[in-house]
């Protein structure tokens, strides 16, 4: 999809013309992704909802955070308890 625009991830607009083409709100958005600066960053930033991947054990150094970080592949049901049984740790 970035690959249309003149402008690509992290850039909040992105985010925004995704939902938009798809009539979604981005608080009813959850977004994963591995990348700390262009998904969880830019994903935070148009409002969305957001699950770091963070597989790779690393520590960024950003003012946003993610919603929930998960570690591995085992950890995806965490996403679900999170989000929608309201299990926060």
């Amino acid at each position: 999809m970035s690959g249309d625009y003149s402008f690509s991830k992290p850039d909040r607009r992105i985010f925004e013309k995704a939902l938009g083409d798809e009539q979604i709100e981005s608080n009813c958005t959850l977004y994963v992704g591995d990348n700390f600066y262009s998904d969880v960053y830019g994903a935070k930033t148009a409002g969305l909802r957001t699950v770091w991947f963070n597989h790779r054990n690393r520590h960024p150094r950003f003012e946003v955070k993610p919603d929930l970080i998960i570690n591995s592949p085992q950890e995806l049901s965490k996403i679900y308890s999170y989000f929608f049984k309201g299990e926060h740790n």
